[in-house]
């Protein structure tokens, strides 16, 4: 993440948000040493403070304050960022009511956030840190000393829409669930997104935060209850990332004190991707063939290991018509693509599909990313006829 080492974090903090596709990992973001700083004692002290242990080690909140108020990261440390950013993001809470307001309104956690913004949130996922639900509890600290903004600069009418539906529903609530006026709210949202806003550098980059945070928020509900729009959960978990990461120039404080949701609403759609994760209900994509080989031989033990069995003529129509269809939305959208892998191989060398190969492989350009989030926002809903079909 950090190139050739934490000796650069500063240099690379302000790169990350806009170029995160170009740093490449370097060992593991949360294999933390206790040589220098006891972060497992500072980890059970922060989770227990989470769950309502207020009270006792105050020797531990004083570290924790002492080490989180210090600045920059050790070069021992550079494996333990996840441990440092959730240090840095929990500390607000430890200190008082002035200090504290002192602290973020000097935006002292500016590269923090920053660093978090650019890095790859699924690995944020097995981290033992629980980095969304420290995040979460600051704002709600910050929001009741210190008014939440006003500013509502950039966003549209459809924004402010969903703005005041979420405002009246406690979304922070453990038993809240959302709604399809919610999704219908959020869908509209996403569907005014500019084509281009996602792109590095892009000319129609919001340049206020408040309609990335719509973004953002949308996402969210999405991602927790889709209420048959085709958003999967691990989709929205990356819009967010990438809508969040056009705020990063605003700084912690314009998150923390925003009436937008974004930092109550995260934790609970990486609590449902973490669900997911531990049912082993998403099959690994390098795993996915080798399973799929493994149980045709055990099926057709007589079968030649080099093939899979042929498709019938109606598994061959329905694959025929999933793809006329990919190809006329596609075309429709203005949005180029290529058959690759199987798919072209099938076209080249048995004019038509592989006779053993079940699906069709396609690939678009991620520049036209937003084109097909509209693709899929519009084939979906919470009507019976609008409900996503194999």
């Amino acid at each position: 993440l950090l190139l050739s080492g934490c000796g650069r974090l500063l240099v690379t903090a302000f790169a990350l948000a806009s170029l995160p596709d170009t740093i490449g990992l370097q060992g593991s973001l949360d294999a933390c040493s206790e040589a220098e700083v006891p972060w497992a004692a500072i980890r059970g002290r922060i989770l227990a403070y989470l769950d309502g242990q207020k009270q006792g080690a105050e020797n531990q909140l004083e570290q924790i304050r002492e080490i989180g108020l210090a600045g920059g990261l050790d070069p021992q440390d550079c494996d333990c960022w996840y441990g440092w950013i959730t240090l840095r993001f929990f500390v607000p809470q430890v200190l008082t009511p002035g200090i504290r307001a002192e602290v973020l309104e000097q935006q002292l956690f500016h590269t923090e956030f920053v660093l978090w913004l650019g890095a790859p949130w699924w690995e944020m996922l097995n981290s033992e840190w629980k980095v969304p639900e420290v995040l979460a509890r600051t704002a709600t600290l910050v929001r009741q000393e210190m008014s939440s903004s006003s500013d509502k600069s950039g966003c549209s009418a459809q924004d402010l829409q969903l703005l005041e539906a979420v405002e009246g529903e406690d979304v922070a609530s453990p038993a809240w669930v959302s709604s399809p006026r919610l999704a219908r709210l959020a869908a509209s949202v996403l569907l005014e997104m500019p084509e281009d806003v996602l792109l590095v550098n892009s000319p129609s980059a919001w340049t206020e935060p408040c309609p990335a945070l719509a973004a953002a928020t949308a996402a969210l509900l999405l991602g927790i209850s889709p209420q048959g729009y085709r958003v999967t959960p691990g989709y929205a978990f990356r819009l967010v990332q990438e809508t969040m990461k056009l705020t990063s120039s605003f700084g912690l404080l314009a998150l923390l004190r925003s009436p937008w949701p974004v930092a109550e609403l995260l934790p609970k759609l990486a609590s449902h991707l973490r669900e997911v994760r531990d049912r082993g209900s998403e099959i690994a994509e390098d795993q996915l063939a080798l399973q799929v080989v493994e149980a045709s031989r055990q099926e057709f033990p007589g079968l030649q290991p080099s093939f899979l069995p042929p498709m019938s003529r109606r598994e061959k129509l329905r694959l025929f018509q999933g793809l006329a269809a990919t190809h006329a939305a596609l075309t429709a959208a203005q949005v180029p693509y290529l058959a690759i892998t199987g798919t072209l191989l099938g076209a080249m060398r048995h004019n038509s599909f592989v006779p053993w190969d079940g699906d069709a492989d396609v690939c678009a350009d991620i520049r036209d990313e937003v084109r097909l989030l509209f693709l899929a926002l519009l084939q979906g809903g919470d009507s019976p006829e609008a409900a996503p079909r194999d």
